[in-house]
């Protein structure tokens, strides 16, 4: 099963600020080694979102295909926070004209519906 409804990449690249890193092209070469190729198939992989703020900085990876989402929050080099999420249904970003978020909803909502960061 995969995140319905599927993460928007663009508004992603967006709040991250960045291009993802594709886990599955490191260490490739040769024609699977394409990160356009793996942007088009992105859904089906894996992708990692890093944006920083002076010391402070948060990571995010996203497995769309299998309803996985790993936070990471830190300052310099200590992590503040290390969160696996399950079931995630979707991921989206909220937009307002002070401030951006993104949004994580899940499918079982024993752990709750919706965390926003």
């Amino acid at each position: 099963m995969t995140m319905d409804p599927p993460p928007d990449l663009t508004d992603l690249i967006w709040l991250f600020e960045a291009e993802p890193r594709w886990p599955h092209l490191e260490g490739l070469s040769g024609p699977y080694s394409d990160a356009s190729y793996e942007a088009e198939l992105w859904l089906f992989t894996a992708a990692i979102f890093r944006l920083q703020r002076g010391n402070t900085w948060v990571e995010m990876e996203i497995h769309p295909d299998h309803d996985q989402v790993r936070l990471i929050l830190g300052v310099g080099n200590d992590r503040l926070a290390d969160l696996e999420l399950d079931s995630v249904r979707t991921v989206a970003v909220e937009k307002s004209s002070s401030w951006e978020r993104l949004r994580t909803e899940f499918r079982d909502h024993t752990l709750g519906k919706t965390l926003r960061l």
